[in-house]
């Protein structure tokens, strides 16, 4: 029998120290992304980083053309939807320009202060497709190995997925798109799952082969919760008008159960 621990702790407020009510886009090891404002296509952000736990953040970088500080090399224009460090010096930023063919991917290698625009190689026939990034579809499982999901909005729908093994240094295509996009989890080295709204892809060769799971559900059509913590077992958030329901799978997808505390 599985039991549900529930750890209680105790939250304080923080200030960041910018005013206005800036909204956090990412908290992640030790690094802030804050969401100062957007509009027609236009995202103000605040790069911030802590030393000591979270007492005290500091600001590293923010585009707030109002800002004295403001610097550009994270571009004002395109959404951005988060951030992804790889170390306390090492970074991305993603999301999406709303231009066909433009890909919105930032790094930094000197802790946020400056940043410069990654490029990839992007699939045959997809240059006038709108290109996009969520921070959580791009992760790094060891200190060089990662996998970045790019959502390509054309004619068609259709997930690319990248892999590095040098830490971010290049990126590498590989060769099956996944129809419809959908979410993706990726577990190891080797290992990754992606769920399109009708079925499992899974690969276990750093995205070389596919193989494809239908699923018995319709999990995730209204929710980005999925955490998988090996191909064949992983976690969803089913939601439906009412309700929030977590369900587990041991199969990789084909049958889901519900988990109940």
């Amino acid at each position: 029998m599985e039991t549900l621990v529930v750890v209680a702790v105790t939250w304080w407020k923080v200030g960041l120290g910018i005013g206005g009510g800036a909204l956090v886009l990412t908290v992640l090891w030790r690094w802030v992304l804050a969401d100062l404002g957007a509009g027609a296509g236009s995202n103000a952000v605040a790069v911030y980083q802590t030393n000591d736990g979270g007492e005290q953040w500091d600001l590293k970088y923010i585009n707030d053309p109002n800002h004295p500080d403001a610097k550009d090399s994270l571009p004002l224009g395109g959404l951005k939807t988060g951030i992804v460090p790889l170390n306390m010096q090492t970074a991305w930023v993603g999301g999406v320009t709303y231009a066909p063919g433009t890909l919105y991917l930032y790094r930094t290698d000197d802790g946020g202060s400056n940043w410069s625009p990654v490029t990839v190689e992007l699939p045959a026939g997809t240059g006038n497709s709108e290109l996009s990034i969520d921070a959580d579809q791009m992760r790094f499982v060891t200190a060089n190995d990662g996998f970045l999901a790019v959502h390509m909005a054309g004619d068609s729908t259709q997930a690319a997925i990248y892999v590095t093994d040098d830490g971010g240094n290049s990126w590498t295509l590989t060769p099956t798109l996944i129809p419809n996009g959908g979410l993706a989890d990726f577990v190891s080295a080797e290992e990754a799952v992606v769920y399109n709204g009708e079925q499992f892809y899974v690969t276990r060769d750093a995205g070389h082969t596919w193989s494809i799971t239908p699923s018995a559900m319709a999990f995730g059509a209204s929710s980005d919760s999925m955490d998988f913590v090996s191909v064949s077992s992983g976690w969803g958030i089913n939601v439906d008008t009412e309700n929030h329901s977590l369900y587990r799978t041991t199969d990789g997808g084909a049958t889901w159960f519900p988990v109940t505390p």
